[in-house]
C-alpha cells in the first residue's frame, strides 16, 4: 500500500521555483559549451541531452530512449511524443537559452534608407544628397 503524500499547492510550486533557479544555474556551463561548440558538437549535446531526458521521464534504458528518440514524430504514442518534445523544450531552455525577441522583424537601417533612397525623384534626391553632404 502506498502512503499518501501531504504537500500544499504553496510547497510544491515553491519547490518547483527552487529547483528550477537550481537548474538554470547549474547548466550555465552546459550552456557556455554549446554557445561555443561547432554544429556537430551541437547536435551532439543535444541528442544526448534527450536521450537521457527521456531515460529519466520514461524509466527507460538508455538503448529503449535511444530507439524512442529515433523515431519519427508519426511512430510515437501521444504520450511519447510530448516526453520527446519536452526533452527538445528543456535542452533549448536550459543549454540553448535564445535571446529574447520582441517579436518584431530586426530592421538594417542602411537597406532600410537605401530603400527609402529608390523612391525618391532624381529632383527630391538631388535635395537629400546636398542636405547629406553639408
Amino acid at each position: 500500500m502506498s502512503k499518501s503524500i501531504k504537500l500544499t499547492l504553496s510547497q510544491f510550486a515553491h519547490d518547483l521555483g527552487t529547483h528550477h533557479h537550481i537548474t538554470l544555474k547549474v547548466s550555465l556551463v552546459w550552456h557556455e559549451q554549446y554557445v561555443n561548440a561547432d554544429d556537430v558538437t551541437r547536435s551532439a549535446l543535444r541528442q544526448e541531452f534527450v536521450v537521457n531526458f527521456v531515460r529519466g521521464a520514461t524509466g527507460s534504458t538508455h538503448d529503449e530512449a535511444v530507439a524512442l528518440v529515433a523515431l519519427k514524430r508519426t511512430e510515437r504514442s501521444a504520450d511519447d511524443e510530448k516526453i520527446v518534445n519536452a526533452a527538445g523544450q528543456k535542452f533549448r531552455y536550459h543549454l540553448v537559452r535564445p535571446e529574447a525577441s520582441s517579436g518584431l522583424k530586426e530592421v538594417d537601417p542602411v537597406a532600410q534608407a537605401i530603400k527609402a533612397l529608390e523612391k525618391l525623384t532624381p529632383a527630391q534626391l538631388k535635395k537629400v544628397l546636398a542636405a547629406v553632404a553639408k
